[in-house]
């Protein structure tokens, strides 16, 4: 097993970040241009609940957090501005 000098873990996570988006990158390309990116963008977002759902549930106990009416809403505020103007590619 390979132990680093803790003077090094931040850049060994960062060269890692940096190799799994590419390799991520590169996958959600060739998905992409098999399926179709609607396909792989609805494959990608269910997997994302269900693994969040599991953690969620193995970390804290529930299946769903407990939230109120304001941050369900702040919330819903912050998916609406990030798919409306964050994602702003079929704008061109």
């Amino acid at each position: 097993m390979l132990v680093l000098p803790d003077a090094y873990l931040g850049h060994a996570a960062g060269l890692a970040t940096s190799v799994l988006w590419t390799f991520a990158s590169l996958f959600f390309t060739a998905a992409s241009r098999r399926i179709g990116p609607t396909a792989v963008n609805a494959t990608r977002i269910a997997m994302a609940v269900v693994l969040l759902g599991v953690t969620h549930r193995v970390l804290a106990g529930g299946w769903i957090p407990a939230a109120s009416a304001g941050l369900v809403l702040l919330l819903a505020l912050s998916g609406l501005v990030g798919l409306s103007v964050g994602d702003d590619r079929h704008a061109q």
